[in-house]
């Protein structure tokens, strides 16, 4: 058995042990719609459809929904909301809920598609998320930069946590990462721009990867970090850089964007021809 089919299985048998969890609604519903249509619930949303969460996860999921299950509500909540203090979950039928971790199985349930991207999956959530971290906690001049204008347009208590409590805890986690796999700033971004790179290569002249006529997680994954990463307030921008030689990739986040008919973003960096 290949290591891919390995892990599917091994994380279906937990899947099929543990679907579901139950919890109190903190937000009891204001019409019978919310008691009979499964909810998603994301943080760091203002409520207008048209515009993104600025949470990366919330982001990712809210994307998939609008494009592929535009039934589910969406409704933006706190962290502290979530049985598991996480964000996006998503309420299935009176108190089942589907915690984040859950979602891509529950969700997107295509075994054969989840072992194809699960390579380029970990591109995203390896070598480019440690370099996002990076970028906006560890360098201070962005870190500053983000206080001032990106973490504070999150609502009440988590612009003071992503300000004061997260950013010591990633700090944290990001070193021992960093010294377990000597790790320098160096490294870091070029490892991220590899990453970029393979997946450019990946993606190649089609519209979607793998050929696909509509997006699959791979290409909504892909356009939730490069959305970040594009509208962050970074001075120091290597990452970005990184992102942006990278044209079809820049394309093919322009095509998911207005797909999912979101614009209170949109990025000036390139027209989608």
């Amino acid at each position: 058995m290949s290591s891919l089919a390995k892990i599917s299985s091994f994380y279906r048998s937990i899947f099929k042990n543990f679907p579901l969890f139950t919890f109190d609604n903190p937000y009891p519903a204001v019409n019978e719609k919310l008691n009979t249509k499964p909810v998603l619930y994301v943080s760091d949303w203002n409520g207008e459809p048209i515009s993104e969460s600025l949470d990366l996860e919330s982001l990712q999921w809210q994307t998939w929904v609008k494009i592929h299950d535009p039934e589910i509500i969406l409704l933006n909540v706190s962290n502290h909301a979530s049985p598991d203090q996480n964000t996006p979950f998503l309420q299935v039928v009176s108190h089942k809920v589907v915690l984040k971790n859950a979602l891509l199985l529950y969700l997107v349930n295509d075994e054969q598609l989840l072992q194809a991207i699960t390579p380029w999956m970990s591109l995203l959530t390896g070598p480019v998320q440690i370099a996002l971290n990076y970028s906006m906690y560890l360098d201070e001049t962005n870190f500053q930069e983000l206080r001032k204008n990106w973490f504070a347009k999150a609502t009440w208590p988590l612009s003071l946590i992503r300000s004061i409590a997260q950013p010591l805890e990633k700090k944290k986690q990001l070193r021992i990462l960093t010294e377990e796999k000597h790790l320098d700033a160096d490294t870091i971004f070029e490892d991220a721009a590899r990453a970029f790179s393979s997946l450019s290569e990946f993606l190649g002249n089609q519209i979607y990867f793998l050929n696909k006529e509509t997006p699959s997680i791979l290409d909504i994954s892909v356009f939730s970090y490069a959305e970040i990463i594009l509208h962050l307030p970074l001075r120091n921008d290597q990452l970005r850089l990184s992102l942006t030689s990278n044209k079809n990739l820049l394309e093919l986040t322009n095509r998911v964007r207005a797909l999912a008919g979101y614009n209170s973003y949109g990025s000036t960096l390139i027209d989608d021809e």
